[in-house]
């Protein structure tokens, strides 16, 4: 690991709304409404304040026909990205168990 990731993913925020909201013209409120949360949650969302759970992921996926991991891949490939570029310096210090593509077993194990 030794290069940060170049493009920032799209944040969910541009994904739920841009993709699902804005073409069917739903509001925050409607859409806590449709899918059984409090406004604030999506507001959370669409602000950038709040993270994607699997449950809320499991409640879009129902509305909007796609899939719970379609929205926790979102989530993750952000956080990943601002991760990774936040702290990759520190990340380069950990150096590999690998040598020559053989791992190094660890000693003391037993089977």
């Amino acid at each position: 690991m030794n290069r940060k990731m170049q493009r920032r993913p799209t944040p969910l925020s541009e994904i739920l709304w841009e993709e699902f909201m804005k073409p069917y013209q739903l509001t925050p409120e409607q859409l806590a409404k449709l899918i059984g949360v409090v406004p604030h949650l999506i507001e959370d969302l669409l602000t950038n304040r709040g993270t994607i759970t699997p449950d809320m992921a499991i409640r879009f996926a129902s509305l909007f026909g796609t899939s719970p991991e379609f929205w926790l891949n979102i989530q993750m490939k952000q956080e990943l990205w601002e991760v990774m570029n936040n702290k990759i310096e520190e990340y380069q210090h950990i150096q590999s168990l690998q040598t020559n593509s053989v791992f190094l077993q660890p000693t003391g194990l037993t089977t």
